[in-house]
């Protein structure tokens, strides 16, 4: 078989950094064989059948220490990017903002993937004469990446006609886009488990749970406070999902339900919907609670702020007159 041209080679070259990352070893920094030899063992790895079948061990022997170096080097861009922000970026991205349901938190919470992104960018980029050199961080950044992505590797690639540098940025933006597309919702359903761990005498049961009584209502989080079964279902945005199967808490295994939600398209028409079931009660950003009289005029709907302030004894008070 001919040797594989320029795009041939820098194709199957970014396939061969793929199929390592879903090896997944514990650590890129140690030592490439073990992985190389559980390739080469494997019957059923797609890269072992690729390179058997097309009779591509020689290019494969050459270019898996290359691949190894490479994604060492993504790790540790990963790890400096994590390490700045955590320790300079964050803490000023979210000042001491007590209510991590309001807009102005998730606002924020929503850019911090983009951080990484930029950040990300910079420090694989960064060299010598980058305008930061000056910061003591960014100059040991600079020192660490010539050690990993070293003069050596760089005249490898050079030969083997890899371009290195943009395939394995290829690989860390993937990376970097898929956490930036799943963080919304789980981020969400994280800071009401954080919100509601500070109130008094409410402990978490389970999570992701399909109601015993009627399988059409999921509950994110069943908490017990005060002896009471509280079902919540967490929706940072409803679009049309406040259709779904409502039903009277009589009818379910929870003793009172509640629907979390930014608020943002939550009209006085979806509130009253949603609000005619027995024992539901609505939990809404402050700024859009404070916008709309709809909401802060009826008793069943609280802000996320007065989580925090007695709030389910407010609840328990509104349960008993009802009764």
């Amino acid at each position: 078989m001919s040797p594989l041209n320029y795009l041939d080679k820098n194709i199957y070259f970014y396939f061969l950094l793929k199929i390592l990352l879903q090896v997944k070893p514990s650590s890129w920094k140690g030592e490439p064989e073990k992985i190389n030899q559980l390739i080469r063992d494997s019957k059923t790895n797609s890269l072992h059948l690729t390179w058997k079948n097309l009779r591509l061990q020689k290019e494969f022997d050459t270019l898996f220490p290359l691949a190894w170096q490479l994604l060492t080097f993504k790790e540790w861009i990963i790890e400096k990017t994590k390490e700045y922000l955590e320790k300079y970026e964050l803490p000023d991205l979210f000042p001491l903002i007590e209510d991590k349901l309001s807009l102005a938190y998730d606002n924020i919470s929503l850019t911090s993937p983009y951080s990484y992104r930029v950040l990300s960018s910079l420090i694989k980029n960064n060299g010598k004469t980058n305008i930061f050199y000056s910061d003591k961080f960014w100059q040991k950044i600079s020192q660490e990446k010539d050690i990993i992505f070293s003069n050596e590797l760089k005249e490898k690639l050079i030969a083997e006609e890899i371009h290195g540098l943009p395939l394995i940025s290829l690989i860390i933006d993937e990376s970097i886009n898929q956490g930036i597309r799943s963080s919304g919702g789980t981020a969400y359903h994280e800071r009401i488990k954080s919100m509601f761990s500070k109130i008094p005498n409410c402990q978490m049961i389970t999570e992701k749970k399909i109601d015993s009584k009627n399988a059409g209502i999921e509950y994110d989080f069943i908490y017990s406070c005060k002896n009471k079964k509280i079902g919540i279902s967490a929706k940072r945005t409803l679009r049309e999902r406040y259709k779904q199967n409502w039903d009277d808490t009589k009818n379910l295994e929870v003793d009172i339900m509640f629907l979390i939600t930014l608020g943002t398209d939550l009209n006085e028409r979806k509130m009253k919907t949603i609000l005619e079931k027995q024992g539901w009660y609505i939990i809404v950003a402050k700024e859009i609670y404070e916008k709309h009289s709809y909401l802060s005029n009826d008793p069943k709907v609280f802000a996320s702020s007065q989580l925090l302030n007695d709030f389910i004894r407010k609840v328990f008070e509104l349960e008993r007159e009802a009764t």
